[in-house]
């Protein structure tokens, strides 16, 4: 579903909001029984897409640049409606948010329709050392759109799926590493994690504000585009990318095409893209420690802040409601919970450190005339976790991921992780890499 057409025929009065609504709301109830992705239901949907088609009707024109697109978004999301801002926690069933985050009251201003929450890894997979991806205590297991045989990554699992099932033309997920990228490369969409704090993060549910960023999901590298471009208001037609780094041991950590790397690299020859071998994984595991200090320290603020509940009670329920009914340990919030790193400084020093090593990269990479980094996202059978999505997560820069067209069941996702605020670049460079691919196939 085309974003831009369904807005053309909201405009021409060839469609209106409450059909379209009406039947993504039959599709999910006729489909979604295979991958349980959607976790809340929003109870104004009719009233609301009523409510914009009056408008329409009322004033020849469209309440804003969303008008009637309907949305899902992930279910750590704050939305002041019907529908409870659960993390896909039994602790938070009843939790209702107070005001919009960010992204909603954006959307919603927009006339974005927020028909639906998606299911999720609980606490965006922040429970156990032995959770499993897109399992929630509240919403259960989320299945592969592949079938539940395959994979289906987390902690966007809900989005992803809802996004490869077409349940909305565009889903919203959260990622602090890896939670948008990795979903969406396994689900075969397109998953597009943004530079840091271009999209705010406030009224998000997450990890860590310092790193938790809001991701666009979708099968339509337009959609994304599109949206993205209302959220940011960003035109800056940034130089188009023509040097790069590849991180080579990615192609080899996974078994696909062998003519698939030898066709990347035609492709970018004849695209006048220079590259050359790199091994920034390397350098980034360097610093999974200070990530590691700021996640433990930022979960337990936002924790108080969001949820309001003090730390003690929250621990106490955490071990009363989830330990044993759904987990064997709750070690990823104990380790958060009881963490001093606020209290003996180190948090700071963290914080710091990550700084510094932006700045650093930023430089280093400008002096070479680096515009961005391509590797294999992640697939369902790669030799070892090469953490890709650090890169981008770590230093804060744009990451999308493209569902190649393969002779499998399973798209191959490939990453491209840009400069920081080259956005538009990485995300015209998604859409020729797909298109070529997809001319292939």
């Amino acid at each position: 579903m085309d974003i831009v057409n369904l807005i053309n025929k909201y405009s021409s009065g060839d469609k209106n909001t409450l059909n379209i609504v009406e039947s993504l709301l039959t599709k999910i109830k006729n489909e979604d029984h295979k991958y349980n992705s959607i976790i809340h239901l929003n109870d104004e949907n009719e009233s609301n897409a009523k409510r914009l088609d009056n408008y329409f009707n009322e004033n020849n024109k469209l309440f804003g640049r969303l008008h009637g697109i309907p949305i899902i978004l992930k279910a750590n999301i704050k939305t002041r409606d019907t529908m409870v801002t659960s993390c896909g926690s039994v602790l938070l069933r009843n939790q209702i948010a107070k005001q919009n985050a960010f992204i909603a009251k954006k959307l919603v201003n927009e006339g974005a329709l927020l028909i639906a929450k998606a299911n999720m890894s609980e606490f965006c997979n922040y429970v156990s050392n032995n959770s499993e991806n897109g399992f929630s205590s509240l919403g259960g297991n989320t299945y592969s759109y592949f079938g539940p045989e395959n994979p289906v990554g987390g902690s966007s699992s809900g989005s992803a799926v809802a996004a490869a099932a077409e349940f909305s033309p565009i889903t919203i997920g959260t990622e602090t590493d890896g939670s948008v990228v990795y979903p969406s490369s396994l689900n075969g969409v397109f998953g597009f994690k943004p530079t840091k704090e271009r999209i705010s993060n406030e009224g998000i549910i997450g990890i860590s504000r310092f790193f938790d960023s809001i991701g666009i999901m979708s099968k339509s590298i337009d959609n994304i585009k599109y949206l993205y471009q209302v959220l940011t208001e960003d035109n800056n037609e940034f130089a188009s990318i023509s040097n790069i780094f590849i991180e080579e041991h990615s192609f080899e950590n996974c078994s696909f095409e062998t003519n698939f790397f030898n066709d990347l690299t035609s492709f970018l020859k004849s695209s006048n893209i220079s590259f050359e071998d790199s091994n920034i994984c390397n350098d980034i595991s360097t610093h999974h420690k200070d990530q590691d200090i700021i996640c433990q320290t930022e979960f337990k603020q936002i924790i108080l802040e969001e949820i309001e509940i003090p730390v003690n009670q929250f621990l106490q329920k955490c071990r009363d409601q989830l330990l044993n009914a759904y987990y064997n340990d709750i070690n990823e919030i104990e380790r958060s919970m009881n963490s001093i790193y606020d209290i003996n400084g180190e948090y700071l020093l963290a914080i710091d450190r990550i700084k510094n090593y932006r700045k650093q990269f930023d430089s280093n990479i400008s002096n070479n005339s680096i515009d961005a980094i391509l590797a294999i996202t992640t697939c369902s059978n790669e030799k070892n976790s090469l953490d890709i999505s650090s890169i981008s997560s770590i230093l804060g820069l744009p990451h999308i991921t493209v569902p190649i067209p393969t002779n499998s069941l399973m798209p191959l996702g490939l990453s491209i992780i840009g400069k920081r605020n080259s956005d538009m670049a990485v995300i015209d460079l998604a859409k020729k890499i797909y298109e070529h691919y997809k001319s292939l196939n």
